[in-house]
């Protein structure tokens, strides 16, 4: 309402301390003695939910002309804003089913992308994306699409944006709008396929980086180097050793600078420690755990191969007539779903002792801690449920991947004016694109 003190004299009623209420950040201590006010007060109120449900702030936008238009409860004991993303409660259910979040910029745009269906839509509270948003999205997306303006101060959020987002692993593209439009905005005017329409031309962010960088700068040694040298600085984030050498490619291809230089330079960042060596100078025997980059497809797999281990053999008999080939895009998950395949007795059970001399080291250590980790009770009632969402974020996932592949053919196509090939590419990528929009 309009007016100072309805929510302060409220919840004093309720027998909250002042204390209480001022930490809270629903209310404000008066200046000179005037006593304390409503915060938000003659304000339309957006609340915030952690991600457990839990309301822990507010935001606010005024309903007349004055400023500033929004503003957004102070850091509490129940919130930091650089922990928290508009939206993301809502939001958690479809960014698990689609394995996208859709990043934009204000609560409005939220709510305006619920209503139509984009229920994988959040945004940050007032605040760039920080490492923690980034691993609260880690948790539940394997793709970042960022929707922010295309002005200069929206392309700058863009990017750093995408600095704080790589190097988790996380997918980023970015998503263009037409000029002076906003999701919320262009929902009205065109409706929702002009808005999906512009999801499925999303493009790597690194990509539009690189593009934007040489475009930017003038064409002397010095400014190819300075926008050479940004770049890099990019690629070094990337926590992906094939990424980062296809990246490197690239920028040698743009600029002409020697590959090996800039996989040198590529490296830097990533090399590894040097091992301290023992008391006798003999350095010691470290066993490597299975390290994977962090992907709904990866949790996927793992899932797969923890469904495998359970008593009922329903899952394997799915799995042994889905064709691991179908269901394992890494080579090691692969492996070892047709090692317990193989080790299936004709009753369809599993021996007690599954280690095995034909196992690799690695595969040795996959398989211990996939035994070691505590049994979830509701797998056994859901596990078909379970195989069939892992099932499904695996083919999304190598979807995906072919769409990478495409974007590179279409840039050689384009490069060598190739139009056969451009067509192609570009009936392929519709196809894929549909096949993702009817399926996830």
């Amino acid at each position: 309402p309009d007016a100072w003190e309805t929510l302060a004299s409220h919840l004093v009623g309720l027998d909250f301390s002042r204390e209480a209420v001022l930490q809270s950040g629903l209310i404000r201590p008066g200046k000179q003695d005037r006593g304390d006010y409503d915060m938000f007060r003659n304000r339309l109120l957006f609340p915030i939910h952690d991600t457990q449900g839990r309301i822990v702030a507010f935001g606010g936008r005024v309903l007349d002309g004055s400023l500033p238009k929004y503003i957004n409860s102070p850091e509490s004991p129940v919130y930091h804003k650089g922990q928290v993303l508009y939206g993301l409660y809502q939001a958690m259910d479809a960014m698990r089913h689609s394995g996208d979040a859709l990043v934009v910029e204000g609560y409005f745009d939220v709510m305006a992308l619920h209503r139509v269906g984009f229920t994988h839509s959040l945004a940050p509270c007032g605040t760039a994306l920080t490492p923690e948003h980034a691993r609260l999205l880690k948790r539940f997306a394997e793709r970042v699409l960022l929707v922010f303006d295309q002005d200069q101060a929206g392309r700058q959020a863009t990017f750093k944006a995408m600095d704080v987002l790589l190097p988790t692993g996380l997918e980023v593209v970015v998503v263009s709008l037409p000029e002076g439009s906003d999701p919320d905005s262009l929902l009205l005017k065109a409706g929702t396929q002009a808005f999906q329409d512009c999801l499925d031309q999303a493009r790597p962010a690194l990509d539009v980086f690189i593009e934007e960088q040489f475009s930017l700068q003038e064409q002397s040694i010095e400014s190819q180097v300075r926008a050479a040298e940004l770049v890099m600085q990019r690629i070094r984030r990337l926590p992906n050793e094939l990424q980062r050498d296809l990246y490197v490619k690239r920028l040698a291809e743009l600029t002409g600078l020697d590959r090996a230089l800039l996989l040198g330079k590529a490296g830097q960042q990533a090399s590894p420690a040097p091992r301290r060596a023992s008391p006798n100078g003999v350095q010691p025997s470290v066993r490597k755990p299975v390290v994977r980059q962090e992907t709904a497809a990866t949790r996927s797999q793992v899932f797969l191969l923890r469904l495998m281990l359970l008593n009922d053999p329903t899952i394997r008999t799915e799995v042994r007539q889905a064709q691991t080939e179908d269901l394992f895009l890494d080579p090691l998950f692969k492996d070892l779903a047709d090692y317990l395949l193989s080790r299936e007795s004709a009753e369809g059970c599993l021996p007690d002792d599954l280690c095995s001399p034909a196992l690799s080291e690695e595969q040795q250590t996959l398989l211990s801690s996939l035994l070691v980790e505590d049994e979830d009770p509701a797998w056994q009632e859901g596990a078909e449920r379970i195989f069939a969402d892992c099932r499904r974020a695996v083919h999304q996932a190598r979807l995906r991947s072919r769409l990478y592949e495409l974007d590179h053919r279409e840039r050689e196509a384009r490069a060598c004016s190739d139009e056969q090939t451009l067509n192609q590419c570009l009936q392929e990528r519709m196809a894929i694109t549909s096949e993702l929009k009817k399926k996830f």
